[in-house]
């Protein structure tokens, strides 16, 4: 079942009642989704945030008054965790922090299924904290904040995402504006080693990983790693 309301600017809402529902509509609209380009993107955003409905999402945040799009046009940690999460919470640690603020923070309350990690956490060394429900997702999915935008690593053995394996492991990295045209296999060794500090030329998705696996070593197998 589906329904449909017209806005203003010629944008159409579709509300369905199914999940199947929503993948024949998509299926069978596959090349007009083609013809957006990047303007599937910002219809992708208003079609997360009309299914968790705007006035949740405004609930959700530690400020209702901020908006989704940050500064320079980046995407607010809002928005992120929204599509990761299915709530706009506005941090990344796991459940709320009180004492802050004259309510309580809120993060992520739930073990997630795909994981998020970010350059700043290692940056700014303890000031802002990946939680373990993101560290450790159901599936060996992370997206990474690097570098001003989002890729993703993917491994294919699922008990990686625990975050607990002693032996080396493989990941797959893919950077859609990386304009890939090889794949970029790492093998992480989780057993502590002595690496560079953070302020030197290597590869910001080494940083990224050791605030999973701290002092990992890192194996780009031939492929030059990315600075």
């Amino acid at each position: 079942m589906c329904t449909s309301r017209s806005f203003e600017g010629g944008m159409i809402k579709y509300s369905f009642a199914e999940r199947t529902a929503v993948e024949d509509f998509l299926q069978s609209r596959l090349s007009a989704i083609k013809d957006q380009k990047g303007c599937f993107v910002v219809l992708l955003m208003y079609s997360t945030l009309f299914s968790r409905g705007l006035g949740e999402c405004r609930a959700d945040m530690d400020v209702a008054e901020n908006t989704m799009l940050a500064a320079h046009g980046y995407c607010s940690q809002e928005i992120v965790n929204l599509m990761l999460t299915g709530k706009a919470h506005s941090n990344l640690f796991d459940g709320e922090l009180e004492g802050v603020m004259d309510k309580p923070m809120k993060g992520i309350h739930r073990r997630c299924k795909v994981g998020y990690l970010t350059l700043i956490e290692a940056l700014n060394e303890g000031y802002l904290t990946v939680g373990d429900n993101y560290k450790r997702p159901e599936l060996p999915i992370y997206v990474i904040c690097s570098e001003s935008h989002y890729s993703v690593l993917f491994g294919l053995n699922r008990s990686v995402s625990n975050g607990n394996s002693s032996e080396p492991f493989d990941l797959l990295y893919y950077d859609e504006l990386g304009r890939q045209d090889e794949e970029i296999r790492l093998t992480v060794d989780p057993a502590p080693v002595e690496v560079p500090k953070i302020h030197d030329l290597t590869p910001p998705l080494e940083h990224c990983l050791r605030t999973l696996w701290p002092g990992a070593a890192v194996d780009w197998n031939g492929t030059d790693p990315l600075l």
